[in-house]
């Protein structure tokens, strides 16, 4: 369980039982999405209480963020990873350095109990995560498109050596070696 913090004027500490609710509510209401008593139970069968964040304005959930333990094949091994998931703020809170706070709070704690060694986020929006050492990728299934194809967003950047990229399939990389032969282990 996250040890309380103090930020500026909020309390930041995992949820507990009788608080999952409420934060789940909130985060779902700050993506305009009404939770029903059904969603809630399965959300609440999947989530940690222990790794949970809140912000709380007295007894009131303000913000959140949650991480999953989950796995991502990369070539050759299967390696778990920290999925953060249900990341929110309340208009009524945003612009006072809740998320930054929060994300430092759960990266913290993950690299301090010695948890997944990577991080990954599938963000709603995600040119806010730069500053946080997550890199979008350049390729993606379902990515929005402007004028003339291109991608809306940021200019993306070439990542630096040694990091993942994302590739089409049959497409030979210089330098790498060739994925036939490679088998993705999967989960049941």
């Amino acid at each position: 369980m996250l040890e309380s913090t103090m930020h500026a004027e909020y309390d930041l500490r995992s949820v507990t039982e009788d608080e999952f609710a409420a934060w789940a509510r909130m985060i779902g209401d700050t993506y305009g999405a009404d939770r029903s008593e059904e969603e809630l139970a399965n959300q609440r069968a999947a989530t940690d209480l222990s790794r949970t964040v809140a912000a709380f304005d007295g007894d009131i959930p303000v913000a959140g963020a949650s991480v999953y333990r989950r796995l991502l094949t990369v070539p050759g091994a299967v390696v778990p990873v920290a999925g953060i998931a249900s990341v929110a703020v309340t208009p009524s809170h945003r612009r006072r350095g809740l998320l930054t706070a929060m994300m430092r709070v759960l990266l913290t704690e993950q690299y301090e109990k010695g948890g997944e060694p990577v991080a990954v986020l599938r963000p709603s929006e995600a040119a806010i995560y730069g500053r946080y050492g997550i890199i979008r990728r350049a390729l993606s299934r379902g990515s929005e498109t402007g004028k003339k194809g291109k991608t809306k967003g940021p200019p993306m950047r070439r990542p630096p050596p040694g990091c993942p990229r994302v590739v089409r399939q049959g497409r030979p990389v210089r330098g790498q070696p060739s994925p036939q032969g490679l088998v993705a282990i999967t989960r049941p």
